[in-house]
């Protein structure tokens, strides 16, 4: 079975940037929540252990919890940003983690 060369390449048919404003933009906010949550993550366990007084259970719980949360959030959140568009998202989830964070 052999390929011709069309039909193993595209090529592009426009010269779009890619990095644009927007899109760095996002990406940005991207990387700065996916650090937030890298951050909570390996300091919640002494949290839970130290503040709270919880044994190894509790820190399961917590962890567990945040997963979940996650995890039933994340479609949800998508098939909203697909309706509505991503800007109510992006600043209703800053809005959440201000107040998260503050309280």
């Amino acid at each position: 079975m052999t390929y011709d060369k069309s039909t193993l390449t595209v090529e592009p048919t426009s010269r779009d940037r890619v990095l644009t404003p927007a899109f760095l933009l996002v990406a940005a906010a991207t990387l700065f929540a996916f650090l937030s949550i890298g951050v909570v993550l390996p300091v919640l366990p002494r949290y839970t252990e130290g503040p709270l007084g919880t044994g190894s259970v509790g820190v399961g719980l917590a962890v567990g919890a945040a997963s979940l949360t996650a995890l039933l959030a994340q479609p949800p959140a998508g098939r909203l940003g697909d309706l509505r568009g991503r800007r109510p998202l992006m600043i209703g989830g800053g809005a959440l983690m201000v107040v998260g964070a503050a309280g």
